[in-house]
């Protein structure tokens, strides 16, 4: 849609309030990010938006171990955006690549 038409409006999303930023989140998302804007960084013609996390919302039934708060993304069958103008992947094809632990420089 053109930056003058609101998706959520045009395809008649359902919001809910969010609980730290005023603008509303989608109502049957898996999980949300509320965000304060921290930059806007161009690269060529295509922006970088950095945002500082404030709270994060995430239904119960995603999350793998609710104590420590471990979310479990093959239940939520989660899609990514790759590369181009429209291309998409699913992410239900999961692997582990060991990696080495850096420390940070004092």
């Amino acid at each position: 849609f053109p930056e003058s038409i609101s998706e959520v409006s045009e395809l008649q999303l359902e919001t809910v309030p969010s609980a730290l930023i005023d603008v509303p989140r989608l109502a049957r998302v898996p999980a949300a990010l509320e965000c304060k804007l921290h930059s806007v960084q161009w690269i060529g013609n295509n922006r970088l938006i950095l945002g500082q996390v404030l709270g994060i919302f995430i239904r119960d039934e995603f999350l793998a171990d609710a104590e420590k708060l471990h979310v479990s993304s093959q239940k939520m069958q989660l899609v990514g955006r790759m590369g181009g103008s429209g291309g998409y992947t699913r992410t239900t094809d999961m692997m582990e690549i060991a990696r080495k632990r850096y420390r940070q420089a004092d």
